[in-house]
């Protein structure tokens, strides 16, 4: 396969050399941003992450902000939660 050639379109994250260090061998691309896919292998990251702690860098995801009138009934329309506990 292919590698991912980096652009200013993708970018690394705050953590990006702390797990290649830790010996990330795929990315994948989330948000415009690289996100280590599997280290050793997909079944010995499996067996670890059963066995013992993992930390994951997290730092492709996004918060959202939706202001103004209609903003409750459009997130009750995009979520299955209760919006009307969180409002």
């Amino acid at each position: 396969m292919a590698g991912i050639v980096p652009s200013r379109r993708v970018r690394g994250t705050p953590f990006t050399a702390g797990v290649q260090a830790a010996g990330a061998k795929a990315y994948t691309v989330y948000n415009h941003m690289l996100l280590p896919s599997y280290f050793e292998s997909y079944e010995a990251d499996y067996r670890h992450l059963k066995e013992h702690v993992q930390v994951w860098d997290v730092a492709v995801e996004r918060q959202v902000s939706i202001k103004g009138p209609d903003a409750l009934r459009l997130m009750k329309l995009m979520s299955p939660r209760d919006m009307d506990r969180m409002a």
